[in-house]
């Protein structure tokens, strides 16, 4: 077993949690408990079991609780977010992630999370009319290099511009731009080639911005 299981797995048995509290506890500074609890929090969302989701929840909890002044606190409320998401908790989504905005605007570097790309593809999933207005915001002040992030970013602007009623240019070009970074087979990345690639997107979306393209498949 590696010896950072304790902390990175997604195991949350009885005698995972009393082995991680129990290391926890023992942890010196404030900067590692919450380090710990995040990264374990991060590892039980990803499981996608729904209990191991509401732990996480918990483990995010103890961080805003007790260590709110750590320097990454908006990477807290990123990951509640996406618990929140994966509960079915729409609202606490939505608050988790203006909470998080608010603290990632003081950055010196601005947005050094996707936070803003998760947010904004949840409205457009989830068709959040209400705040279409800032998830188009958020992705055109975001920039990352990986073609799914770029993907996202172009298909959350091209697709909710268009469903807003904005200026078609705009749509047709961000849609365009979508499509090309999810037919990008190669990351860019010499040692990753494959990393961050778009893989199998959303068919519905894929088909909408086929559409505000004004482009069919065979012809892309």
């Amino acid at each position: 077993m590696n010896k950072d299981d304790w902390y990175r797995s997604d195991e949350w048995t009885s005698e995972a949690q009393e082995e991680f509290f129990s290391r926890l506890k023992r942890s010196r500074t404030v900067f590692h408990k919450a380090q710990y609890c995040y990264i374990k929090a991060c590892a039980l969302w990803r499981s996608g079991d729904k209990k191991r989701v509401v732990a996480a929840l918990e483990l995010t909890d103890r961080i805003l609780s007790e260590w709110s002044d750590d320097s990454r606190i908006h990477h807290t409320y990123a990951l509640r977010a996406g618990c929140c998401e994966e509960l079915g908790d729409l609202n606490g989504a939505i608050e988790d992630y203006l909470r998080c905005f608010a603290l990632m605007r003081r950055l010196p570097k601005g947005f050094d999370i996707t936070a803003p790309l998760d947010f904004g593809w949840l409205c457009l999933r989830r068709q959040l009319t209400e705040h279409y207005p800032l998830a188009i915001e958020l992705a055109q002040e975001s920039s990352f290099i990986f073609p799914m992030h770029r993907f996202m970013r172009a298909a959350i602007i091209s697709v909710l511009t268009h469903r807003s009623g904005g200026d078609s240019a705009v749509t047709r070009d961000q849609a365009m731009n979508a499509l090309k970074a999810a037919g990008e087979t190669e990351s860019g990345f010499r040692r990753h080639p494959q990393m961050g690639l778009v893989g199998d997107a959303d068919p519905e979306i894929i088909s909408e911005l086929f559409a505000i393209a004004g482009q069919r498949p065979e012809q892309f």
